[in-house]
């Protein structure tokens, strides 16, 4: 997740909940840092270890809720659904890309906004068949 604040941050908080519910509990965050620079994106870039997450969901799909305080206001950014966890313990099995290239696609930003058209060079998220994937459109 990466944010672009006009100045320092005051406060952040970054919570998970089952999709579509308001049962929110707070995740621990790592503010990255590269080498004193900002981020590729230009912003603060945040890691969450999502072995944090100790409840399943209905769809195995979550919610993230960041939010962020300055001194001239705050902002709330929900990304829905964030993420998917299917099994909690070991890997069940591993298979090919296929399984996730038939069906309609649905686009959205890594800010959770949806796309009709996503524009040539950007990354986007595409979720299909059940399944999400991080692309570059070319």
């Amino acid at each position: 997740m990466s944010y672009n604040a006009a100045g320092p941050l005051d406060e952040i908080t970054v919570e998970y909940a089952p999709y579509g519910s308001d049962d929110f509990r707070p995740l621990s965050y790592e503010a990255l840092d590269f080498d004193g620079n900002r981020s590729p994106n230009w912003g603060t870039t945040l890691a969450c270890a999502l072995s944090q997450v100790d409840r399943t969901s209905a769809s195995g799909w979550f919610d993230v809720r960041v939010s962020l305080k300055l001194a001239t206001g705050s902002s709330v950014n929900l990304v829905s659904p964030a993420f998917r966890i299917s099994e909690f313990a070991g890997i069940e099995r591993i298979s090919d890309d296929t399984e996730a290239t038939e069906g309609p696609a649905e686009y959205f930003t890594l800010d959770g906004r949806r796309v009709s058209a996503p524009e040539p060079g950007s990354i986007v998220l595409c979720r299909r068949a059940g399944a999400v994937t991080k692309l570059i459109v070319r």
